[in-house]
């Protein structure tokens, strides 16, 4: 919270903010606003095109207290609220919705309103489709592409615009020569940590080994699972954490390696036990789900064998009896992390659930990529030290 109020007081742009207004910075901050009206005019006629950015309030996809336990309003309230105010009271000829909502809230958004377009993200993917005639635009993710829409009246008597698309690729355009040079110089302190030193491995887990992570329980990845969900708890409280535990399947562990006294890893032996494509979602899961869960998956070596971390524990028949210490509950959620690809989905108990409960599948697009995860949480740790 204190990093984004820090990058608040430096941005000198245009900054809307429509359904967090409690953030502490939106009254601290000049550039935040509930709403932007941009005048567009020509020799024949004037135009005013209202902007609301809007951000999704589903409470999986953030920490406790995340934004400095500011409130996220509803989106759906927040642009019928806004629409109206822009349209009645500000005369705008159109509302464009700036959105960060999944794809299926963004066709919430084009079945409740009359929008003509939507500029929308989150997403990963790129998006151009028309919705009970609304027209969803998404980039997709990492400024690959960008979007360029030009809304076209043609004339003084036009009551709807004309709406042009072109879907650009960034790489087309020339790179600016300073920015280019500061990227590559940044990314340039990494190729040094490969054979650097990133974390120290606690003596519990010695001696490190990976091998047979796809027949047995490994202490390698016994120790990532628990740096990962370490990792998905930093900055939370200790008595609301983000993640209870994490189960990942052995599959994801291919470093096939003994350590053997090895007291630190490095990042090329973090590239070779996991690869950076992993991301990491977090689930909530009953404990009578996870109860056998683990043994299902132990009866046969595979890419199935589901590895835990060190807040998990089993007895002698493969079941779940206890998760932070505390005896497993079968009728309490639990928050479990795990990879995007396969990871739990592998457990059948798990599988079934979400088949009869689709909506409670964690969103693919909310994973972290672990190796982002995991060397945030490293360097936290080097400065908490």
């Amino acid at each position: 919270h204190e990093d984004v109020m820090c990058r608040v007081e430096e941005y000198q742009g245009v900054w809307i903010n429509s359904n967090m207004r409690s953030h502490e910075s939106f009254d601290k901050c000049q550039c935040q606003t509930e709403m932007e009206i941009i005048e567009l005019k020509s020799s024949t006629q004037t135009r005013r095109v209202g902007l609301v950015g809007v951000l999704s309030n589903e409470p999986n996809l953030y920490k406790p207290g995340a934004f400095g336990s500011a409130t996220i309003e509803d989106p759906w309230e927040t642009l019928a609220y806004y629409k109206k105010l822009l349209e009645k009271d500000h005369g705008c000829d159109l509302v464009l919705p700036l959105c960060h909502l999944y794809e299926s809230q963004d066709e919430i958004t084009c079945k409740n309103f009359d929008f003509p377009v939507i500029l929308s993200g989150h997403d990963h993917h790129i998006v151009d489709r028309v919705v009970d005639g609304t027209r969803i635009l998404k980039p997709g993710s990492d400024a690959h592409h960008a979007i360029q829409l030009d809304l076209i009246w043609d004339s003084t008597d036009s009551s709807h615009p004309r709406i042009e698309v072109e879907l650009l690729r960034v790489a087309d355009f020339e790179a600016d020569a300073v920015l280019a040079d500061t990227v590559k110089e940044v990314y340039s302190n990494l190729d040094h940590l490969r054979c650097t030193h990133i974390v120290k491995v606690p003596p519990a887990y010695q001696p490190l080994s990976s091998i047979n992570s796809r027949g047995s329980c490994t202490s390698a990845a016994r120790f990532l699972c628990s740096e990962i969900r370490c990792a998905l708890n930093l900055d939370c409280v200790e008595e609301a954490p983000h993640c209870d535990c994490v189960l990942i399947n052995g599959g994801n562990f291919r470093g096939e390696r003994d350590y053997k006294h090895v007291a630190h890893l490095s990042l090329e032996d973090l590239m070779s036990e996991i690869d950076q494509s992993v991301e990491i979602v977090v689930a909530n899961l009953p404990g009578w789900v996870l109860k056998n869960g683990l043994q299902e998956t132990w009866g046969v070596v595979s890419g199935a064998w589901m590895q835990h971390d060190d807040q998990v524990e089993v007895n002698s028949y493969g079941e779940i009896t206890a998760i932070g210490g505390s005896v497993l509950k079968l009728q309490h959620i639990y928050r479990v992390g795990s990879t995007r690809r396969f990871g739990i989905q592998l457990i059948p108990s798990v599988a079934n659930y979400w088949k009869e409960k689709p909506e409670l599948k964690p969103n693919p697009e909310s994973g972290i990529p672990v190796h982002s995860l995991l060397l945030h949480f490293w360097a936290e740790k080097v400065w908490i030290r």
